[in-house]
């Protein structure tokens, strides 16, 4: 019976799929472009936040941090803390960021299916009408 449900949400897995794709191309745009307008220096784009911040600014600050890096490789393997850290977008990161998002959307949607199985129970016709993503 799962599979009624599961064949009635299919095409809002493949459209919510899609949209995180679309999402994730869009932080990488502007994420280079970011970077580019701060000469590829990652501590002047987003810099390990201070943690004598509030936790609001503290964890936007920290989330701004971990993108970038996600995305961008540094040109050197060490640097002293007052150095600039240069970096270039990488190819094989930007490939697993929207891997790891495509991927996260459809367990999203999976994780749907397995509670309305639950919250429904047996069932012998299942249909979606509307879009919901």
């Amino acid at each position: 019976m799962r599979e009624l449900i599961e064949k009635a949400v299919l095409p809002l897995r493949v459209e919510a799929v899609k949209r995180a794709e679309q999402e994730s191309n869009k932080i990488i745009e502007a994420v280079t472009k970011e970077l580019k307008e701060n000469n590829n220096d990652l501590e002047i784009c987003a810099p390990y936040p201070d943690r004598h911040t509030s936790g609001y600014i503290y964890n936007k600050a920290k989330q701004k941090y971990e993108t970038f890096r996600l995305l961008a490789k540094s040109r050197q393997c060490s640097r002293r803390m007052s150095e600039p850290n240069y970096a270039d977008i990488c190819p094989k990161k930007v490939a697993k960021f929207i891997e790891l998002n495509k991927e996260k959307a459809g367990l999203q949607y999976d994780a749907f299916v397995t509670k309305l199985n639950k919250k429904i129970g047996e069932v012998k016709s299942a249909e979606l009408e509307g879009d919901h993503v």
